[in-house]
């Protein structure tokens, strides 16, 4: 699947925004799960100083740019699942395929793995289910993943949340986006 369109869009929002602002900035750094990427505009490129990102990445750091420059949300606190953010009921089985059972196949025997991701990832353990984890993945950007383990009388189950305001930051295609990312990463 080819992101060329929408990233030749978002690069041009961004220039044009710069433009109106007068900002003559060359470029940005944006972090993302702890890593430094490099915004070009002048160059249309994002790179981490040893690669160009991919372009779904790239196209995700760049509308996660233009929200920072506009103002980022504040975080709510308030944690909602895929299945509540603007049409992400009728792309939940496809979430869940690439997404939650993914996480379940990994952490689903033995919850406490999970942890084992915050060694090369930013975040914290968090009290809640058999093992949770909240991720910084943008600033001002985080996600909560909650796995309970399998039992004699239950199977595993997962849940990836995001703060209430995520949809404030991203579309829902790049949520979905995002969250299939992390649940490779981890």
């Amino acid at each position: 699947m080819g992101y060329e369109i929408a990233l030749k869009n978002s690069w041009n929002t961004l220039i044009d925004l710069l433009k109106k602002r007068q900002q003559s900035t060359k470029e940005f750094v944006v972090i993302f799960l702890g890593e430094k990427y490099w915004v070009k505009p002048n160059l249309e490129l994002v790179c981490n100083g040893r690669e160009v990102a991919k372009q779904w990445l790239s196209l995700l750091i760049i509308h996660y740019l233009l929200r920072k420059i506009a103002g980022l949300p504040k975080i709510t606190g308030q944690w909602i699942s895929f299945r509540e953010l603007p049409g992400g009921d009728s792309y939940y089985p496809a979430f869940r395929r690439r997404v939650l059972l993914s996480l379940i196949d990994k952490f689903g025997h033995n919850p406490l793995d999970l942890y084992n991701c915050l060694k090369h990832l930013p975040g914290e353990k968090v009290k809640q289910a058999d093992a949770a984890i909240r991720l910084e993945v943008f600033p001002e950007v985080p996600v909560l993943i909650e796995i309970w383990g399998e039992d004699e009388e239950l199977p595993a189950e997962v849940n990836m949340l995001f703060d209430q305001n995520i949809s404030q930051v991203f579309c829902t295609e790049d949520i979905a986006v995002l969250a299939g990312f992390i649940a490779q990463k981890i």
